[in-house]
């Protein structure tokens, strides 16, 4: 998660923070449409969250990062993830916030 931040949008309750622990996510689902299943980053995102006791919904078709930013930027509920270094290619949607992700630390059973 070190590399990761999420993106809200500006009405969330965590949209005024610069920064979130994965703790902090979990009473949120994160959003992350058209995962396929046997993928790699489908492999990756179930190893993430059953690594962070995080829920992590799959539903929808993935229409592209605009869409899916211009939905969670209307939204004040869905959160997604979103790479420290993944570009958007055009504007960048107004009332959409990113917030690093720090200090994740494993959980154990």
């Amino acid at each position: 998660l070190r590399r990761h931040q999420v993106v809200v949008g500006e009405h969330h309750p965590l949209a005024s923070r610069p920064t979130v622990r994965p703790d902090d996510l979990r009473p949120y689902t994160l959003w992350i449409p058209g995962i396929v299943d046997g993928s790699e980053w489908g492999a990756y995102y179930r190893e993430l969250s059953t690594e962070f006791d995080l829920t992590i919904d799959a539903t929808g078709p993935s229409f592209g990062f605009e869409d899916l930013l211009e939905t969670v930027a209307a939204s004040r509920s869905l959160i997604t993830f979103w790479g420290a270094r993944t570009r958007v290619a055009g504007i960048w949607p107004r009332g959409v916030r990113r917030l690093r992700v720090e200090n994740p630390t494993r959980l154990f059973g």
